[in-house]
């Protein structure tokens, strides 16, 4: 069970470290999108 929620969480930390990338690579498409909505 600790294993798994330490994995659970190094996985999520991953996937939010690669988003923020992804966003600061292309700014201008979170601005499009809120403008959109």
């Amino acid at each position: 069970m600790r294993l798994s929620f330490g994995t659970l969480q190094r996985g999520n930390a991953g996937r939010d470290a690669l988003r923020r990338r992804e966003d600061a690579e292309r700014p201008e498409r979170h601005a499009t999108r809120s403008v959109a909505r």
